[in-house]
């Protein structure tokens, strides 16, 4: 009986045993999506294991592409992002604005699938108004003080 040696390799692929299951190529060629400024198709791929990324014909690889800017958010006339320190932790909180641009099935589908009817959205905007009134009071507050000083 013949032995079959441990790996193989070739050019292009090094081929392990059928137990081992691994098919790699060397990283300088890695495939990537055809429009590397595509953050969104970049961390899709990257999230893809390599065997599979490896079995992705080139069209393949622009068809997913294609499809990840198409689901890639898009500019917001308002986009406010913030990240609030909170003991050990860290909390964000993201505001978009802008013409809406999402059709009547869309917005249906995302309502329920994000109900701002829950008791954490509830507690944040408790939190959020009674953060900004106490804010805004101070704010009147020190105005006043200063324009009566002066």
């Amino acid at each position: 009986m013949r032995r079959i040696p441990a790996q193989v390799r070739t050019d292009e692929v090094t081929i392990m045993p059928a137990d081992s299951a691994v098919l790699t190529k060397p990283e300088a060629t890695e495939p990537t999506p055809s429009a590397p400024d595509n953050g969104l198709a970049m961390r899709l791929f990257e999230n893809i294991p390599a065997q599979v990324r490896w079995s992705l014909t080139p069209e393949q690889r622009h068809a997913i592409t294609e499809a990840a800017q198409k689901c890639a958010w898009g500019r917001h006339e308002v986009d406010i992002r913030m990240s609030i320190p909170l003991f050990t932790k860290r909390l964000y909180f993201v505001l978009l604005g802008g013409e809406e641009r999402r059709d009547k099935a869309r917005r249906t589908q995302d309502r329920k699938a994000r109900s701002v009817n829950s008791a954490r959205n509830f507690a944040f905007l408790a939190f959020f108004v009674t953060a900004f009134t106490m804010l805004g009071g101070l704010f009147w507050t020190l105005l006043f003080t200063w324009y009566l000083s002066s």
